[in-house]
């Protein structure tokens, strides 16, 4: 059950140029597939807005494999090399950290949230997953100045 909730994936883009088209579908029983798009991040704020835009070219097919007898842990990321962007599909059984990227990769955002498959899963229908959605402006009944307030811009 791939969804998207305020402090677990949604986000708003309040005034800044924050946006993400990428998007992930379960395409089979224990596949996921991340469909081609791009992601504007915002930059540093304080040395102001800087836009950066991360474009995945071509779909990303994920199988995604439970343990007989652990729960398994995974997370999907959006990183880049400075030259091409590409999904890092983490997984761990047990382990309390994921292994840190090599570099020149680094993390620029989580696409799907840390999940976890229970032992001997065979399909991920029922599990909750949270994906990266970025809204435009602000949530309803809010604007500028309460962005402001709440990022401690004021």
């Amino acid at each position: 059950m791939i969804t998207s909730r305020v402090g677990r994936g949604l986000i708003y883009a309040g005034e800044t140029p924050l946006a993400c088209t990428i998007t992930v579908e379960q395409t089979a029983p224990m596949q996921l597939t991340v469909r081609e798009g791009y992601f504007h991040s915002t930059g540093d704020r304080k040395r102001g807005v800087i836009p950066q835009k991360y474009t995945l070219v071509g779909d990303r097919v994920v199988n995604l494999v439970s343990d007989p007898v652990k729960p398994v842990a995974y997370d999907l990321d959006l990183v880049s090399d400075g030259t091409t962007t590409t999904v890092l599909v983490k997984n761990r059984v047990g382990a309390w950290e994921y292994k840190p990227l090599d570099p020149p990769w680094v993390k620029i955002h989580e696409l799907l949230y840390e999940f976890v498959l229970p032992p001997e899963c065979s399909n991920v229908d029922t599990i909750p997953m949270y994906l990266l959605v970025v809204r435009p402006g602000f949530p309803e009944g809010t604007g500028p100045k309460d962005w402001k307030q709440q990022t401690g811009s004021v």
